[in-house]
């Protein structure tokens, strides 16, 4: 058998493959599991009790005040429709499963049984939110400095900190990550953990 025929061979035989591999059939649009327990068990159904501010803080780590400021920033960016085959998420319930991401080191899936919602559902709300807030937040809270901000910030510290001629205090974090494949020790830190270095810095307040 000559080269081409081989080649004509296994094309086939790859094709033979793909068409008779199976597509997953999906069976529910919203799984019963999620959608019997939600409204009795999830965590948005324990929110809505939590109108106490320190109950509030100590369940989120943010003050239900600095919590209502982000819904009414970015609540509209983020709302759903509707649709025959579910109600959408809503925005608050959006920025709780995000801030609970953001709180420590928590995985997708134990987020989505402690909101009741399926992993694929908190992947894309955490992603959607995430850019939401930075889109929102940034030009508020980091906008790009100019000179006046420059000299602004200069001037605080030396008011504040006695250091002149001082814009920005830098500082490190260690951001733990799974080992890249084929990176060896390359992301191996001192602590013992595979990590991506994030400098920082911050004004004098």
């Amino acid at each position: 058998m000559s080269s081409d025929e081989e080649d004509a061979l296994c094309a086939l035989n790859l094709l033979n493959i793909l068409n008779t591999k199976q597509k997953r059939v999906r069976n529910y649009w919203v799984h019963p599991f999620w959608r019997e327990n939600r409204r009795r068990r999830g965590a948005f159904s324990v929110f809505k009790d939590l109108e106490d501010n320190n109950r509030f803080q100590s369940f989120y780590r943010m003050e239900k005040k600095t919590f209502d400021m982000l819904v009414e920033l970015i609540g509209s960016k983020i709302q759903k429709k509707d649709t025959n085959y579910r109600r959408s998420v809503c925005p608050r319930e959006c920025i709780l499963i995000t801030l609970r991401y953001f709180s420590g080191d928590v995985s997708m899936r134990s987020i989505s049984y402690y909101f009741l919602r399926g992993e694929t559902t908190v992947h894309n709300i955490i992603e959607t939110t995430s850019k939401a807030l930075w889109e929102i937040l940034q030009p508020l809270y980091m906008p790009i400095p100019d000179q006046i901000i420059w000299k602004t910030i200069a001037d605080r510290y030396n008011q504040l900190w006695n250091l002149p001629n001082c814009v920005g205090s830098i500082d490190g974090k260690h951001i733990r990550i799974k080992a890249p494949v084929n990176s060896g020790l390359s992301f191996f830190n001192y602590k013992g953990y595979f990590s991506i270095v994030l400098m920082a810095t911050a004004d004098a307040d």
